[in-house]
């Protein structure tokens, strides 16, 4: 039985949204061009939590994983919109501005 390949084009983008905290998040539009699906990946687990809460105070539904690869680990993130009605056409807005933890003062670190 011949299976017929899907047409160049036909899947969903996945296109650069922000760059938060030094993260590179990336995005999946829907039809109406709005991100419902997001996710991010890097080795600050801080900076994946922060971007996870800010997104789930937005109403989307994050799952956040410890990735270990070749030596490193790596957190990563991935959001889906769960919330009411159509998603935020900027899911960091009014959550600071993008590179900005709403909470943190810039160039303060937080001490562990």
């Amino acid at each position: 039985m011949p299976r017929k390949a899907a047409e160049p084009g036909s899947g969903k983008q996945e296109t650069k949204l922000h760059q938060v905290d030094g993260v590179q998040v990336y995005a999946r539009r829907d039809d109406q061009g709005k991100p419902t699906k997001l996710d991010a990946i890097d080795p600050d687990e801080g900076k994946i939590r922060d971007i996870a809460d800010r997104l789930q105070r937005r109403g989307f539904g994050v799952m956040r994983q410890r990735n270990p690869r070749a030596g490193k680990v790596l957190y990563t993130l991935k959001a889906t919109w769960a919330g009411d009605g159509t998603p935020p056409e900027d899911p960091f807005e009014g959550t600071g501005s993008a590179g900005e933890h709403p909470t943190r003062k810039p160039g303060k670190d937080i001490k562990k």
